[in-house]
């Protein structure tokens, strides 16, 4: 997904999640995600999206602040795929995908490092 259709990719590992659930395949206590740079912003939203879906999250060399990614090593190069969050309407979306400005609005549970 790529800009405003990001959201949806989040939506959509928390529905996986939820389905591994409901068929008895998974419990949430056994269930982890590890990802990487993009893959660490998928985890960063899951941490304040739903961390209770997950009993381990690891984010290693995570992309968090969707204000500032486009001044960060390569993170110019990837506009086309982010938006501009300079932009204001590019902006708009990218704080509802930016874990470091949704963590706010989230209560940190007692194991996060």
């Amino acid at each position: 997904a790529r800009k405003g259709g990001r959201l949806k990719a989040y939506e959509d590992l928390e529905a996986v999640a939820d389905d591994l659930f409901d068929r008895g395949l998974a419990l949430p206590e056994r269930l982890g995600l590890l990802g990487r740079s993009n893959g660490g912003l998928l985890v960063g939203n899951m941490l304040v999206r739903s961390p209770e879906r997950f009993g381990a999250l690891v984010g290693e060399v995570p992309l968090l602040d969707m204000r500032i990614y486009h001044r960060l090593l390569a993170g110019a190069g990837w506009m086309d795929e982010y938006g501009d969050p300079d932009n204001p309407d590019d902006w708009a979306y990218l704080q509802n995908i930016s874990p470091y400005h949704r963590a706010a609005q989230w209560a940190m549970p007692e194991s996060t490092m």
